[in-house]
């Protein structure tokens, strides 16, 4: 109902915090009428740039939430494409910018489901993890594998962390997740002394 009487970025706006009801109403004052009230757009509240970022966000949550959907109904040998990654960060694996699909497979999910049922709560951001991460690592052992961070804002010290076979070649072949699960700060700083980290979001 909320997101109905407010459109899509007023309630995201207002599930932020960044505004709140009493913000949606204005007040009219004419001599015939005396004070009515009226409903105040976010743009009216916070200006239309301001406005245009929440309407953007508002997207993004529909985008996830499509996603989620997507995630949670997939069948064991079904395959889901998630987008691709971004080439400033396939481009030290691959050989070429042709390959920048990653996919998350039905039996994979079942896999990280089993070892970490807790990350059923976290399916809805598997695609910002690997489309929009914090950082990205080398795997220890394994030079095929990245690792990809996800900084978590609700959750002090935490990371949604990603594992990914990445393809060298472009092919029919496209990186896949392996894992996921929760990771803490001092995972990623250990593998960042050692070398590891090879992207960083801008300011992350």
């Amino acid at each position: 109902m909320q997101r109905r009487v407010l459109g899509k970025a007023g309630y995201e706006a207002y599930r932020a915090g960044a505004v709140t009801l009493d913000d949606f109403v204005g007040a009219r004052r004419s001599r015939e009428w005396g004070t009515t009230l009226r409903a105040r757009s976010l743009a009216q509240i916070l200006g239309e740039d301001e406005a245009g970022r929440w309407g953007l966000a508002a997207n993004e949550r529909a985008q996830r939430d499509r996603i989620a959907r997507q995630i949670v109904s997939l069948g064991e040998r079904q395959v889901l494409s998630l987008g691709d990654i971004p080439a400033d960060i396939t481009r030290h694996w691959a050989s070429s910018t042709g390959n920048q699909e990653v996919v998350l497979t039905g039996n994979r999910r079942i896999h990280y489901l089993q070892r970490h049922p807790e990350m059923a709560e976290y399916e809805s951001l598997l695609s910002d993890v690997v489309l929009r991460p914090s950082e990205v690592h080398k795997n220890r052992y394994d030079d095929a594998m990245a690792i990809f961070y996800y900084r978590l804002r609700d959750l002090e010290g935490h990371y949604l962390r990603a594992t990914v076979l990445m393809q060298k070649e472009a092919s029919r072949l496209r990186h896949s997740i392996i894992s996921f699960r929760l990771a803490k700060s001092d995972e990623i700083a250990r593998a960042t002394r050692q070398g590891r980290r090879v992207w960083r979001q801008t300011g992350g």
